[in-house]
């Protein structure tokens, strides 16, 4: 089974309803949902984490909660609860992305490391795929910073789910 990661855009009004929702209505609000939430990693997230943090799970430092980090709440949905990323830290986590261009994370990919560190999914060794990897962790990226960029500026935080 693949571990994926989406981004669900609330206001901060809308976001304490969702985390009052009991497990069932919070699987009936996901399902809804699929296939309009803001960001979709897919399976991107956990290189995307060790590239911007340099460590597989530690959401410690600047931008270590961008994708691992926020406040859990409600229910196990299989590889662990739904987290909230409030407003207030997706405006500071969008200037942080605002300061890290592109083309400057593409520079920090390290497939060798990728593959030492055993990131999610075990492909990163597959040097006959480093374009289309590089290509994948780079437009993952490029989503990430354009959408924490348009919720900072709405004041929207973000529901994130690992399913």
């Amino acid at each position: 089974m693949s571990m994926l990661v989406t981004y669900h855009a609330l206001s901060p009004t809308e976001a304490e309803r969702v985390q009052q929702l009991d497990p069932d209505a919070m699987d009936d609000w996901l399902d809804r949902r699929d296939g309009a939430c803001s960001i979709d990693l897919d399976k991107a997230w956990h290189g995307l984490h060790f590239t911007l943090t340099g460590s597989a799970w530690d959401t410690s430092g600047s931008l270590g909660d961008l994708v691992l980090g926020g406040d859990e709440f409600g229910e196990d949905l299989g590889y662990g609860p739904p987290r909230w990323l409030a407003a207030e830290r997706v405006a500071t986590l969008s200037a942080e992305l605002d300061d890290l261009s592109v083309g400057d994370f593409a520079q920090r990919i390290d497939f060798t490391q990728l593959e030492a560190q055993a990131i999610y999914p075990p492909i990163w060794g597959r040097a006959d795929e480093q374009a289309d990897l590089t290509n994948l962790l780079v437009e993952a990226y490029g989503q990430l910073r354009e959408e924490f960029r348009r919720a900072a500026s709405a004041g929207d935080g973000f529901v994130v789910v690992m399913l």
